[in-house]
């Protein structure tokens, strides 16, 4: 689930409403250049449909756009386009991870042709020789052992999370956010303010999935998927809580995720990864994305002051369930 809408400039929201007029318009030449009909047809276009014009991934490199000014408005929008084109194949990679059986190989096939036309876009851009590919496979590389990582050792209700590893598969899972920040130092051969921001998405990115955890902990034990926060609640459970069903785990869990204080520590982590990334961006002099994480970070205050104010009033074997953000998936 990517991190909560903000209001976009208005300039930000016309670039994020062409990105995903160019997004449906690909997709519309899939279909009708393969003769793709039914179920899979439908699921193209419910992925490009569940991108509102709100979600800043849609205009993602825009965000960073005063620290390379050199770097024209059309090769901001062909990364642009590149990077949604990436997150629909990825999508659907994640999908077949966690939730099982949802995806057919015929439905993968059709998602490998986005991953094709995310490289024909950034081959256009850069020739093979070019310092961006070596960036875009240590970024590559970086969120597969993520995605492996959690899998491999995250995938049973026995998961044990260490504070360090989690930090280390947040990071990864959104790796490849960071080749649209690359693509523009590389185009502009401005390269000195690429850590900084580099590093300001890495604590974003662990700061959103602080926020991720609690706001889909119901989903995450329905899905079999144990998150940090889903973990550390079941630590405080016998072998004989823990095997029970869904329904009467979800329970018990609220119980330890509410009341125990797991949800505030979980979203004052977030609260500091967020003001880091925050702080790295403001020394980059990217404003935009400063404000688009400060405005996330606010969200996490009231949240906060949400969950205290219901615990104050709850009743008996009900527990607080988080409105979810507006869209799903992330980079």
């Amino acid at each position: 689930m990517p991190p909560p809408s903000t209001e976009l400039s208005s300039n930000l929201r016309e670039e994020a409403l062409r990105c995903k007029n160019s997004l449906k318009h690909f997709t519309s030449t899939i279909i009708e250049s393969l003769n793709i009909t039914g179920a899979n047809a439908e699921r193209l276009r419910k992925y490009d449909n569940s991108r509102r014009e709100e979600n800043v991934y849609l205009c993602f490199p825009f965000c960073f756009r005063e620290a390379f000014t050199d770097v024209s408005i059309e090769d901001v929008r062909t990364i642009t386009l590149s990077a949604v084109l990436w997150m629909s194949y990825m999508r659907a990679q994640d999908d077949t991870i966690d939730i099982l059986g949802t995806v057919d190989p015929q439905f993968l096939f059709l998602r490998d042709l986005y991953l094709r036309e995310s490289l024909h876009l950034l081959y256009k851009l850069f020739p093979h020789n070019s310092r961006f590919w070596e960036l875009y496979s240590n970024y590559f590389d970086e969120y597969a052992r993520a995605v492996l990582c959690e899998h491999n050792n995250h995938s049973t209700i026995e998961s044990h999370y260490e504070d360090e590893e989690f930090h280390t598969i947040a990071k990864g899972k959104a790796a490849m956010a960071k080749y649209t920040v690359a693509a523009q130092a590389v185009l502009s051969e401005q390269y000195e303010k690429l850590p900084l921001l580099a590093e300001s998405l890495d604590c974003f990115h662990v700061g959103y999935q602080y926020w991720d955890d609690l706001v889909d902990w119901r989903d995450d034990i329905t899905n079999s998927k144990y998150s940090l926060l889903v973990a550390k609640a079941l630590g405080h459970k016998s072998l004989t809580e823990r095997s029970v069903g869904s329904d009467t785990l979800c329970e018990h869990i609220g119980r330890v995720v509410h009341y125990s204080g797991l949800a505030d520590e979980h979203l004052d982590r977030s609260f500091q990864w967020l003001e880091r990334a925050y702080e790295l961006s403001l020394a980059a002099d990217c404003k935009v994305w400063a404000d688009y994480l400060k405005h996330f970070q606010k969200q996490t205050v009231v949240l906060a002051d949400d969950l205290r104010s219901i615990k104050a009033t709850r009743e008996r074997g009900r527990f607080p369930k988080v409105t979810k953000p507006i869209y799903r998936g992330t980079f």
